[in-house]
């Protein structure tokens, strides 16, 4: 991964989840600390959370699995939401940050990472079903969306 990349990832992480979320999520005056949470969405949130997460963990284990051990030969994803987009572990990524969304009371600054992570993630999916058409040609379904199913 080339340094700029890094150095843009982190600060990414750090300024959006590690600043910007806690500031205004779990200061003493922010409404998800002053008022009663309601429990609907904190079930819901709790439930988009975990299954957005074991099936982004899902989607890594199958990307990790493409290239067999000595060799350099990858393999065409397939599997739990490889069907419907090219990138389904941006899209698990971002059901669970909805999830966490939900369960914040619905803050504001959470959105906004959901909004500047999903523009990423939507360039690097794009990118993503450009590079598997040019390496794996015919033998790649090209598919219709990239990271979101009936949307991007």
């Amino acid at each position: 991964m080339p340094v700029r990349n890094i150095v843009r990832n982190s600060g990414y992480y750090w300024v959006m989840a590690g600043f910007n979320i806690p500031y205004w999520v779990f200061r003493p005056d922010a409404a998800v600390v002053s008022r009663k949470p309601d429990p609907g969405l904190l079930y819901i949130g709790l439930v988009l959370f975990i299954f957005g997460e074991l099936s982004n963990l899902n989607a890594h284990l199958v990307l990790r699995d493409l290239r067999r051990p000595g060799t350099t030969e990858r393999g065409i994803p397939s599997g739990f939401g490889f069907s419907a987009v090219t990138c389904p572990n941006y899209f698990f990524e971002i059901v669970s940050w909805a999830g966490i969304y939900l369960v914040s009371g619905l803050s504001w600054s959470i959105l906004l990472v959901i909004i500047i992570g999903s523009v990423q993630m939507a360039i690097w999916a794009k990118k993503k079903e450009h590079r598997y058409r040019k390496e794996f040609g015919d033998r790649y379904k090209h598919k219709r969306f990239v990271m979101i199913p009936g949307v991007v």
